[in-house]
């Protein structure tokens, strides 16, 4: 069955207008589970927003994994997650090593997590989290006891490191110790 309607938000006054398709085993009883497959207009991913400063790229990489996953497209969410971890990885690492650039952009992933997260839980977790991104690319899946919801955990776990340190590292440039606060106008 399709429906389709209008939600208004109470928080920020905005309306989202949907269509979604419901689906059950075919009996009455059974419970209706919707997949919308239709949001407009499409609402932000808020869930990492210091990552626009680090890597917009990563942004929109996991909005679009988010989005498949909404939609019910776990195939192509699993390697649009390990995608977006690419992504996250391979800007924060330029973030912090911009000489060495040209070298990042073409390193191997799991390279790159070894020799540019320096955190062993962090990189063990990344290290992880892209085996279970590959598993979703190849015809036979290895980590079959863990589905995309574990990788989109998986992700926001290392993309809160990534984004707590990059702030913590600016913090001193942010705040120069001996140097006072200028007054507020």
């Amino acid at each position: 069955m399709l429906a389709s309607g209008k939600v208004n938000c109470g928080k920020c006054s905005s309306t989202v207008y949907f269509a979604a398709l419901f689906a059950s085993k075919g009996k009455p009883e059974s419970p209706v589970r919707p997949t919308t497959i239709v949001q407009w207009p499409e609402s932000p991913s808020t869930a990492f927003p210091e990552a626009a400063r680090v890597s917009p790229r990563f942004i929109a990489a996991h909005a679009e994994a988010e989005r498949a996953h909404r939609l019910g497209l776990v195939e192509l969410a699993g390697m649009g997650y390990r995608r977006a971890l690419e992504v996250l990885v391979k800007d924060d690492a330029i973030s912090r090593f911009p000489g060495s650039r040209e070298t990042i952009e073409r390193e191997a992933l799991g390279s790159c997590i070894a020799n540019r997260i320096d955190d062993p839980l962090v990189r063990e977790a990344a290290k992880r989290l892209t085996w279970l991104g590959n598993d979703w690319a190849h015809y036979v899946r290895s980590w079959t006891q863990y589905d995309v919801d574990h990788m989109k955990t998986m992700l926001g776990m290392v993309a809160q490191f990534l984004m707590m340190r990059a702030s913590l590292e600016r913090l001193p440039e942010e705040m120069p110790a001996g140097k006072k606060p200028r007054e507020a106008s």
